[in-house]
């Protein structure tokens, strides 16, 4: 069938059937979750859409929401990475929109989820920037959540090189 303005992505059809239930446009991939298993034609479908993405809990879900996520960047409207602990902190590691649902019931979902929708702020990507041989062109690209959970407290040395003059400085970058 056609897709609303919003829609929600899950990470399993189970998911995705759950959330129809309730009343919401909802999709997810064919093979679920995994790298590269997000598809170009998935994206092309969300194009000017509002997406609100539900990954699993655990690594393999929230890796799967990033990349979802980053593909979705720049095409779809709006996009939320919505993380169910913020409305069910006692998440346990695999649980998923289904499981809340189960746990709360049809209404209490509907407004976890509107909470979820209203608080969860637009994602972003984090970038890593890298500077090459002169004249230091600085390129960036989308950070992962393996490579952003490394970076995790680092610090980083800003080096400049100028007319010989070399400067440098510390700086703590969040991520």
């Amino acid at each position: 069938g056609s897709l609303g303005n919003v829609v929600f992505i899950a990470e399993g059809e189970k998911d995705a059937d759950s959330l129809h239930r309730l009343g919401f446009d909802a999709a997810s991939g064919a093979d679920g979750a995994g790298p590269g298993k997000w598809r170009k034609e998935y994206t092309e479908q969300l194009q000017g859409r509002t997406v609100l993405i539900f990954p699993d809990n655990d690594a393999v879900g929230k890796a799967y929401a990033e990349e979802t996520a980053a593909a979705l960047h720049g095409v779809a409207d709006h996009v939320q990475l919505c993380d169910l602990s913020t409305v069910w902190p006692e998440i346990p590691e695999h649980g998923d929109i289904s499981d809340l649902i189960a746990l709360l019931g049809d209404e209490k979902t509907c407004e976890a989820i509107a909470e979820l929708a209203t608080t969860t702020p637009e994602w972003t990507p984090m970038l890593l920037f890298t500077a090459l041989r002169p004249p230091f062109r600085l390129f960036a690209r989308p950070l992962t959540s393996s490579a952003r959970a490394r970076l995790q407290g680092a610090v980083f040395f800003i080096i400049a090189v100028s007319g010989g003059n070399v400067n440098h400085g510390r700086r703590e970058i969040p991520i």
